[in-house]
């Protein structure tokens, strides 16, 4: 181990077995040497007794010790070598005890509600420090992503994954469930009165009469160059802006106002002969069958569309081969980070809505994520091999271990001395010599 460095797992276990063995060797073997220099027969019976018991206490605790990881000395004693010979038990209780106390929704709910990670992450990305780390690390993932799809393996997978589910899709059908979907509780009608309400609002603007009056002007002198040089063509372009402007306006006011309008009743009637078409007509189905076919076998399709992707591919991999400061890839994800934060930071009533839908989720996710984690945790367990695995315990918890031992063969050595001071004190109130 080189100089300052940690000492390894193994080599603190080494350490404590060490010093516990020391203490174990030199008290008893102090104090029984003490009893044969001591002349006194009572001091040389307390040194005695000091050392008979420590040695007893330092060698049951060993025993202890060495009965949880292995069989001491190699002998088959029932009740040792615990842990290898309760791996399946020890595994089922760890991974009940870690379901129960750690990965409860109640107590992981709880610890959202403390932690408040909206908070916590609305103060990250506040950091631009962090946001541009966030950036580097969108352009990595970007960077990763490009040579995924340029695997020939994958590529193929993407393109037979492609044609496979569109040569399946009934197009017709599909189009027909959407549009009915579009058109349900009338939402194609609100639709149409924001085109009108638009429609309105543009046909007010003086661009737009400009460009009747400029259509007009131009339809005389083309058909009737004649009488445009006669008649006064500016006031007719005029007029018939106006009028164009009038009818138009009063038939848009018309369909806003009225819902059972002819032309909002024409439009429902072409909404549901249209997705009726869609699903039963049979010229209909072969024009988006026809449709299908180009769009997967079209050599001039598919040469622009591997066109667009090169060069949006090649714009990609310029832009994530400059470094992050000068990547707008990296930028735009620097700024968003910085906006999020600072979002999060303006607005409390989302921070505390946020942190309501993250404790729901997290209740929500918290038994299946539980029960995945806790049955990885037991079958992991499971297959350790038993040596290695009270091998691993024993270097994490064997320091604290060889303590145990110390603290026997020194409380043994007291406790010997006690019963020894006790004895020779019912020896003198009995009235017998010591």
């Amino acid at each position: 181990m080189s100089t300052g460095a940690l000492p390894t797992p193994a080599e603190r276990l080494r350490r404590a077995k060490g010093q516990a063995l020391a203490v174990l060797l030199l008290v008893p073997g102090g104090f029984y040497a003490a009893s044969l220099a001591f002349g006194h027969p009572v001091a040389a019976g307390l040194c005695r007794s000091i050392a008979e018991a420590a040695l007893v206490g330092g060698l049951a605790d060993w025993f202890a010790v060495v009965a949880l990881f292995r069989r001491p000395l190699g002998l088959p004693i029932r009740h040792t070598a615990v842990i290898p010979s309760n791996q399946a038990r020890i595994a089922d209780n760890l991974g009940r005890f870690i379901h129960e106390k750690f990965l409860d929704p109640r107590a992981l709910a709880a610890l959202m509600q403390r932690t408040d990670p909206v908070a916590l992450l609305a103060g990250w990305f506040s950091v631009p420090a962090n946001s541009q780390r966030l950036g580097t690390h969108a352009v990595t993932l970007v960077r990763h992503g490009l040579a995924l799809v340029d695997d020939r393996r994958v590529q193929g997978f993407v393109s037979d994954a492609m044609q496979s589910f569109i040569g399946k899709l009934d197009l017709a059908q599909a189009l027909g469930n959407v549009l009915q979907m579009l058109t349900r509780q009338g939402r194609h009608q609100q639709l149409l009165s924001d085109v009108v309400g638009l429609a309105l609002q543009h046909l007010k603007k003086d661009s737009v009469r400009e460009a009747i009056v400029a259509r007009v002007l131009a339809w005389m002198k083309a058909e009737h160059p004649m009488l445009e040089k006669v008649l006064p063509s500016d006031w007719l372009g005029q007029e018939a802006a106006s009028v164009v402007q009038k009818v138009l306006g009063q038939l848009l006011e018309e369909m806003s106002a009225r819902p059972d309008h002819d032309y909002r009743v024409a439009f429902d009637r072409m909404a549901e002969r249209l997705v009726q078409q869609l699903r039963e007509d049979d010229e209909l189905r072969e024009r988006a069958e026809q449709l299908k076919r180009y769009v997967l076998e079209d050599p001039h399709l598919l040469a622009f569309t591997r066109g667009v992707w090169q060069d949006i591919r090649g714009w990609i991999s310029d832009d994530i081969g400059k470094p992050p400061e000068q990547s707008v890839m990296a930028a735009q994800v620097q700024q968003m980070g910085l906006w999020l934060g600072r979002k999060l930071g303006e607005d409390a009533a989302l921070r505390e809505s946020l942190a309501g839908h993250v404790v729901q989720l997290t209740q929500d996710l918290a038994p299946a994520f539980a029960d995945h984690l806790v049955r990885h945790i037991r079958n992991t367990v499971r297959t350790w091999d038993p040596q290695e695995m009270a091998r691993q315990v024993e270097l994490q918890i064997g320091p604290d271990l060889q303590s145990i031992r110390i603290s026997g063969t020194l409380v043994g050595g007291l406790i010997g001395g006690l019963l020894f001071g006790a004895g020779q004190l019912l020896q003198q109130l009995r009235g017998g010599t010591p």
